[in-house]
């Protein structure tokens, strides 16, 4: 039914109530108040579900509402906007003065099922456009992006900005990386990695990167790895690199996209370069290239072609040797060739310009100007001395060939 209620002068009610079908407003001096109305046999109970205070303040499941809508009090609290059984879209908009963009919040609107939150395109515009941070329906976090991938993804760029004051050498702020246990979440989470920025002084500084490690005993700490320093060097193993890369430890660096890798080691103090067995290994000086070994292991110094000796060295500069051995040490000796092995013809052949040198065949004959000695010393050509002559008797048999 409706009913309508008039206070007595000095009361309490000021104004009206009135109700219809389990409802009530009741007007007083400093407020407007509505209820809903139970009724038990012939008692009925009213409870405030809304009141408009006289400053214009709007409480809902609040009765002291100090801003101009306040909903809800200590217990729980729920606002639905939309309906499950549509496809509505739902907004949300704050807006400001000229001077400033205004926001808008909306659901279902420039995303599929997603919350977007989205600056006005001018300022005190209405018109919202392109969201600046976007809750997929997946709920994945998309900043710049309204299509993100991960849970997190940002398109721009990214600030950490620290409120430490320190001035001295010591790590910063840190971005942790975290794994469950195999048992589950609430079990343990694990540490697997960290990386801190460190400052150097108070003012200059650079990025560490941890490891998580497993120091036995179910025990798992961050374990420090990798430094760069605030002057770009990167130290691998060390927190203090003296060099644009430092490594503290055994490495090896591989390429593996091959069936055989080429790779380089360091590990028990033995230094190993290892080449693929079908590539050459080349080393360049001054952007020319000063040596290689190739795929046969055959060594190339000033040169690059082919050849069939274990050992060529090429030189094209007037007046200088192509290689040179030298021994400093007391009692010492130059150099020594064994073919004691060998089967072939030669031991050791010196070329000169005219194509015939200086041979030592493997049976131990020595030719000068023959390549073919049939004795112990063979000359073709003058012996010319500059002492007195030589004597006849130094040699058993003398003959003109």
């Amino acid at each position: 039914g409706f009913n309508t209620y008039f206070s007595a002068p000095s009361g309490a009610n000021k104004a009206i109530v009135s109700g219809l079908d389990g409802t009530a407003t009741r007007y007083y001096a400093d407020r407007i108040t509505f209820n809903t109305l139970t009724s038990s046999g012939t008692t009925q109970t009213q409870t405030e579900r809304m009141r408009i205070t006289a400053a214009g303040n709007v409480g809902i499941g609040n009765t002291s509402p100090s801003s101009l809508l306040t909903v809800g009090t200590s217990s729980n609290t729920e606002i639905t906007i939309g309906d499950a059984s549509g496809n509505a879209q739902g907004r949300l908009r704050f807006l400001t003065s000229n001077n400033q963009k205004n926001f808008q919040i909306g659901f279902n609107y420039n995303i599929a099922g997603g919350l977007e939150f989205t600056r006005s395109t001018a300022a005190g515009g209405s018109t919202f456009s392109t969201p600046d941070v976007a809750i997929a329906n997946t709920g994945n976090v998309g900043i710049g992006t309204t299509s993100p991938d991960e849970k997190l993804q940002v398109k721009g760029n990214i600030c950490i900005n620290s409120e430490s004051t320190s001035t001295a050498t010591t790590d910063i702020d840190k971005i942790i990386f975290k794994k469950a246990h195999a048992l589950g979440p609430g079990t343990a989470l694990y540490t697997l990695g960290e990386i801190r920025s460190f400052t150097t002084g108070g003012y200059t500084g650079g990025l560490d990167f941890y490891y998580g490690k497993n120091t036995g005993g179910g025990s798992y700490a961050s374990t420090f790895g990798m430094r760069l320093s605030d002057e770009g060097n990167l130290g691998i193993g060390t927190d203090s690199p003296n060099a644009k890369l430092e490594v503290k430890g055994n490495f090896k660096i591989e390429r593996s996209s091959i069936a055989e890798a080429s790779e380089i080691t360091m590990e028990a103090g033995e230094f190993d370069i290892k080449a693929h067995s079908a590539y050459k290994m080349r080393f360049f000086t001054g952007g020319s290239e000063a040596m290689r070994i190739q795929s046969n292991r055959n060594v190339l110094i000033g040169t690059t072609g082919a050849t069939n000796t274990r050992l060529k060295v090429v030189q094209n500069v007037a007046s200088e040797w192509a290689c040179q051995i030298t021994n400093t040490a007391a009692s010492a000796y130059g150099l020594a060739i064994d073919t004691s092995a060998n089967t072939g013809v030669y031991s050791l052949g010196v070329y000169t310009n005219t194509g015939t040198g200086f041979y030592v065949k493997n049976d131990g004959n020595v030719g000068i100007g023959t390549q073919t000695p049939d004795n112990p010393l063979e000359v073709v050509g003058v012996i010319s001395s500059a002492d007195a002559g030589l004597q006849k008797s130094t040699f058993a048999n003398v003959g003109n060939d």
